[in-house]
């Protein structure tokens, strides 16, 4: 006599089984898909705001050189006053400290690139606003605080110093970053270095090597400066190339070479790593300014961008389009 019974067969069974295994599978692809999607966000969205707040608070900074320097207008090797220092002639005489090493310099310092980073090396003169007090003497005279320095402090001026405005001295460099990450491999950064110094001063104070952190993650950072020739064209020369032009040249007003703006070129790096990149054997090349820049070795899954802006200088002469 036959009992019959409810189940499943083994070919039952079996189908049940593989179609249960490629629903899983198919949710596990799709967790690890969104994973991944949401990291590079996070990367992307890290990038950006180094992009958009970083480079905008250096933006802002140089379009500062050359205000009220001794220069009149002129950035040269040869003019003291020069909003851009490419060497202790640039400075007053009474400046006695050796600041060989804070100029600016084309390939100065290691990054995360095979090839160095530049330096930069502004000064400019802030626009004190003097108002009269309501207090006791209304002859009294103050100046209020009249901008914050890369270093975050304030740019002030007391009574006693009327007579003697602080021209400001700030430097850029890539240099490594204080707090390493524990993934193995050395992180960098755009610090600033500000300075300041007084007529008469011996030293610029504050220039010591030092310097604060400006924007987090950068593997270099290049310069090139907008050059206008006596016939008013426009050529973009890096650090070395312009020293070279300007060097066999004496500085005198009809000079064939004038400054007019700087192009600043920073590759960026997320802070967090992207797993949707893959590592490759080969260093992956980065075109920054004309260059073709090659990371230092096999490098970590981290998104990575090259930007550029260029600054035209309003505290100069021979600006494009004017005579």
């Amino acid at each position: 006599m036959w009992i019959s019974s409810d189940g499943f067969s083994l070919l039952e069974l079996t189908m049940a089984l593989v179609l249960g295994g490629i629903v899983m599978l198919a949710a596990i692809t799709l967790f690890i898909h969104t994973q991944r999607v949401l990291q590079t966000q996070y990367a992307l969205d890290d990038i950006q705001q180094q992009e958009n707040w970083g480079v905008g608070v250096l933006i802002k900074d140089l379009r500062q050189i050359n205000f009220n320097t001794l220069s009149r207008g002129h950035i040269s090797p040869h003019v003291e006053g020069s909003g851009i220092i490419f060497s202790q002639t640039n400075l007053p005489q009474s400046i006695k400290q050796n600041i060989d090493a804070f100029v600016t310099k084309h390939a100065y310092s290691e990054g995360g690139t095979v090839e160095k980073s530049d330096q930069l090396l502004i000064q400019y003169q802030p626009a004190y606003v003097v108002t009269e007090t309501e207090q006791i003497k209304p002859q009294h005279i103050k100046t209020s605080v009249v901008g914050i320095d890369c270093e975050g402090r304030q740019i002030e001026r007391d009574e006693v110093e009327n007579e003697s405005t602080k021209m400001i001295v700030n430097r850029y460099f890539i240099a490594p970053d204080r707090q390493q990450m524990t993934e193995g491999r050395e992180s960098y950064s755009l610090f600033c270095e500000s300075g300041w110094y007084r007529s008469g001063d011996s030293t610029i104070h504050g220039l010591n090597g030092g310097g604060q952190q400006l924007i987090k993650g950068v593997e270099a950072f290049k310069i090139k400066l907008g050059v206008q020739n006596i016939k008013g064209q426009l050529t973009y020369m890096g650090i070395d190339q312009y020293q070279t032009a300007m060097a066999a040249q004496v500085f005198d007003l009809t000079q064939p070479y004038r400054v007019v703006s700087i192009e600043v070129g920073l590759l960026l790096r997320s802070n967090l790593p992207s797993m949707s990149s893959r590592q490759k054997s080969v260093p992956p090349h980065y075109p920054l300014l004309g260059q073709n820049l090659v990371l230092k070795k096999e490098q970590q899954q981290h998104l990575r961008r090259a930007v550029s802006q260029v600054v035209m200088l309003r505290n100069v002469q021979g600006q494009v389009g004017h005579d």
